[in-house]
């Protein structure tokens, strides 16, 4: 016990040390990608405010290399690859008590596993050379109050965080919410009036096209997201690729027109593939995908049948599932079953998009009769969920019946 006390002693007087054997005098030698968290597993659902932690922490997680996975080593690669992580997005420094000295504010992303994520900020100072934990701070998660950016300005914690009225889908908003916080008496009070404002985007110029913004997220057949898919849109005139973050979201902006779209997966997911689509105005598109195992695809089975809009647009209408039947001029399919997982119906036009457990196309009317789990999203972005719908493709837009 005396030996512990005289180290611990001897720690406070002399400070920490870096892996190089340098002594701490500034936070930003603190390496925070490989470090031990204050922690506490969420208990609470999937959070859409920002709310201060003021609870002591029960528990502790060690980043390594910037990322921590919550997995045993009983677990399979299947079963890792899912497992909820938490990685170390972003640093940024400034003065935030106001002793001339900088503190570090770490970004952490927590990752569900699932398409939820959210973000906690760590506010550290140094202490006797040592990091010193000031606050931590839970975040919304993605378009629901998902943090966008933190910063220290004049002695100001400062973070925009998504407004959740302005949303785009689950994954983006248009707007962002900006926040500013004081260190005062032992802890960070708001301070100021709330500030929105517009997401930033590319804007148009004469030298540079109008754009749109295109965002989604790649997820496997059992929903779980899938972390360095490479998103390719192709165009007469360019080919630009994106790479699903850690949490399986990718973005890009993109000049207004036509394009096609894949999503190629690591090994063992198999290609996926979007028609051609069009978009003809400056917005924000949410363009998901699911993954199919190749590996256990009982069909892997696709279809496309090519109908064209009124100017000649050749757009495909593109249908994934796991067996047909044909009766005359009407194909009728349901999803693909295998030990592993159960795939609904995928169908795919222009902008619109569908899954169901059974869909039922008719050539000559162009209609779609989709039953069981449908969820459908038109060309807005907008969803809707049913026991049953039926759709008519008319001159390159899908158009609701019923």
């Amino acid at each position: 016990m005396k030996t512990i006390l005289h180290f611990a002693l001897l720690f406070l007087i002399l400070g920490a040390v870096t892996t190089d054997g340098a002594q701490v005098t500034s936070i930003r030698q603190i390496d925070f990608r490989n470090f031990t968290y204050a922690w506490d597993n969420p208990s609470n659902g999937v959070p859409e405010s920002v709310r201060w932690i003021t609870s002591s922490p029960k528990s502790h997680i060690e980043t390594s290399d910037g990322i921590h996975h919550f997995y045993s080593e009983a677990e399979v690669d299947f079963e890792r690859r899912f497992a909820p992580l938490v990685s170390v997005d972003s640093i940024v420094y400034g003065d935030l008590i106001g002793d001339g000295d900088e503190e570090a504010v770490v970004s952490l992303n927590y990752s569900t596993g699932g398409t939820a994520n959210w973000d906690y900020l760590y506010v550290y100072t140094l202490k006797s050379g040592a990091p010193a934990l000031l606050g931590r701070m839970e975040t919304g998660s993605r378009g629901y109050g998902g943090l966008i950016k933190a910063a220290v300005e004049n002695g100001l914690l400062v973070i925009d965080i998504a407004d959740k009225d302005r949303r785009v889908g689950d994954c983006c908003s248009e707007g962002y919410i900006r926040l500013r916080y004081r260190w005062q008496r032992g802890g960070f009070v708001e301070t100021g009036t709330r500030e929105r404002g517009e997401v930033e985007l590319r804007s148009a110029s004469p030298t540079r096209p109008q754009t749109f913004h295109v965002c989604g997220t790649i997820k496997d057949p059992l929903a779980g997201v899938i972390p360095g898919v490479k998103v390719t849109f192709q165009s007469e005139l360019l080919t630009t690729t994106a790479t699903t973050n850690n949490v399986g979201v990718y973005e890009a902006d993109l000049p207004l027109g036509d394009y096609t779209m894949t999503a190629q997966g690591p090994r063992g997911f198999s290609l996926y593939r979007r028609p051609l689509f069009r978009v003809a105005s400056q917005s924000t598109v949410v363009l998901n995908a699911t993954l199919l195992v190749a590996a256990t695809e009982a069909c892997g089975c696709e279809e496309l049948i090519p109908i064209p809009s009124g100017d000649g647009l050749p757009f495909k209408l593109s249908v994934r599932y796991g067996s047909r039947t044909t009766v005359g001029s009407t194909y009728s399919y349901i999803g693909e079953k295998t030990r592993e997982y159960e795939a609904p119906v995928f169908v795919l036009y222009n902008l619109f998009s569908l899954q169901a457990d059974k869909v039922t196309y008719d050539v000559e009317k162009r209609t779609i009769e989709a039953s069981g789990n449908v969820v459908a999203v038109n060309e807005l972005g907008t969803s809707q969920r049913a026991d049953s719908l039926v759709f008519k493709i008319e001159n390159g837009q899908v158009v609701p019946l019923r």
